[in-house]
């Protein structure tokens, strides 16, 4: 018995802490109002990556635009979403573990939507 109110009070100590943590973290507003701004004044590219050989979407690869933190991983049927994408000339560049990697030079215009379907090679080997 003696244990659990010990633990208990370990707990309550340690939710206490965790507290104090949070409410020292300033608010993200203003950064989510940034984004915001940005979000109006930037594009979106959407698309599948394909297996080249087999046709078939490739899940779980890695999809970002070179030089922005922009990235995403594609779902189960080779779909992926990159929001916020700068606008005028960029690189996408595409890899995954078997396969030869993929940087294609596209073109974003403000509040346009890009759809790319890109082909993968199977490294051999």
């Amino acid at each position: 018995m003696k244990l659990l109110r010990i633990s208990i009070v370990l707990l309550v100590t340690a939710v206490c802490a965790m507290a104090q943590v949070s409410a020292a973290v300033p608010d993200p507003a203003p950064e989510s109002t940034k984004e915001e701004i940005k979000a109006k004044d930037a594009g979106k590219i959407e698309g599948v990556i394909l297996c080249e050989k087999t046709g078939k979407p490739i899940q779980n690869a890695y999809v970002c635009v070179e030089g922005c933190l922009n990235a995403a991983m594609t779902n189960e049927r080779g779909m992926f979403t990159l929001k916020c994408v700068p606008t005028g000339t960029c690189k996408v560049k595409v890899t995954k573990k078997g396969f030869e990697a993929i940087v294609q030079e596209v073109q974003i215009q403000k509040n346009k939507n890009l759809h790319l379907e890109i082909s993968m090679k199977e490294v051999q080997g």
